[in-house]
Formats: structure tokens, sequence, C-alpha cells
């Protein structure tokens, strides 16, 4: 049936640690990618640096905005699945 949902705890243990390890990639590949211009960024005076530096700071709030949205979605899943349990948990205790 379409309007079934069918959870799987061990799926949802999971998601909260993908999205975990996946903001923690993501960060460590920006710091690097951030360690690997630096030189050439350094090169640059006036206008271009200015906008590159106006630049990397809306990056950086986006990438701030997005690994918010993301911890507050692994924080859903990990209360869904805690409260899933609690569900089974007090299903199964209904039978005795």
């Amino acid at each position: 049936m379409a309007d079934q949902i069918r959870v799987t705890f061990g799926s949802l243990d999971t998601a909260v640690g993908d999205i975990a390890a996946g903001v923690a990639a993501q960060g460590q590949r920006l710091q690097e990618l951030k360690a690997d211009i630096a030189p050439m960024v350094a090169t640059w005076e006036g206008s271009a640096q200015t906008a590159y530096y106006a630049h990397q700071q809306k990056w950086d709030a986006a990438w701030q905005d997005l690994t918010e949205a993301l911890g507050q979605f692994q924080r859903a899943t990990d209360v869904a699945n805690a409260d899933y349990q609690a569900g089974e948990a007090a299903n199964t205790a209904s039978w005795g």
C-alpha cells in the first residue's frame, strides 16, 4: 500500500551517521581547497582580492547554512528513530 511507512532502525542509524560523515568530509575538503588556493589568492590585489573575499564570505555563509540544515535533519532523523523504537517497544509490551 502506498500509505504505509516502513522503518528500519538500522537504516535510520546509518542515515544519521552518513549525514555526520558527509558534513565532516565536505568541511575537510573545503578547508583543503582553501589551503590549496591560498598562495594564489595571496598574490591578488585590489578589486580582484576584494571580489574574491566577498564571494568567499558568501560561500562560507552558504556552507554554514547547509551545515546547520543538515544538522537539523540529522537530529530530526535521530529523534524519529528513537520515537519509532519507543513506539515499537510500547506495541510489543501491549502483548504482555
